[in-house]
């Protein structure tokens, strides 16, 4: 009975995380933070306290953000770590990490992932949202689907203006 609940699980979860393939090229990054340490030798930023980034409909928000750029300063890499939150339309996610990969425009959720549409919510060892395609992939996935309870399981959906970051992540905390 077990087995057959997750598999029903894992066929509505690759169901309900494959959406129509939308081609684009990467949108420039905002973002904000109190502290910043720029490395020009080695092409590396470090933001520190109350992190926000934002690139398109994605927010993204840590305590520390490590950029990488190439020798000409194109990024290529953000990775954001502690108390990680992330919003993207209609999803939530948590995590200890997650590396934005500017370029391949992916996101790389590890360390206790945990991606939440609706009444679901998803975890695994890894979770890999391909934003081109706006499909997630999630590696050994466990989750539930409480559609009955849809409402004690909601967060609350924040609008936040076009061109604004805002002063806090706001973003709920997992807890």
């Amino acid at each position: 009975m077990m087995n057959i609940l997750l598999q029903g699980i894992l066929i509505i979860a690759q169901l309900s995380l494959a959406l129509p393939k939308k081609e684009g090229p990467p949108k420039e990054v905002e973002f904000r933070c109190d502290n910043m340490q720029v490395d020009t030798k080695n092409h590396t930023t470090l933001c520190t306290d109350n992190v926000v980034l934002r690139r398109g409909d994605v927010l993204l928000c840590c305590n520390k953000l490590e950029a990488h750029s190439d020798h000409e300063w194109n990024w290529q890499t953000f990775n954001c770590l502690e108390n990680v939150r992330a919003k993207r339309k209609n999803e939530l996610m948590w995590s200890n990490k997650a590396s934005f990969h500017h370029q391949k425009n992916e996101i790389y959720l590890t360390g206790k992932p945990y991606l939440k549409r609706g009444a679901s919510l998803l975890t695994g060892k890894k979770i890999i949202i391909d934003l081109s395609q706006e499909a997630a992939k999630v590696i050994k996935p466990r989750g539930t689907i409480n559609a009955n309870n849809a409402e004690k399981t909601k967060v609350n959906h924040i609008e936040l203006p076009a061109k604004l970051l805002p002063e806090q992540c706001p973003i709920p905390s997992r807890t």
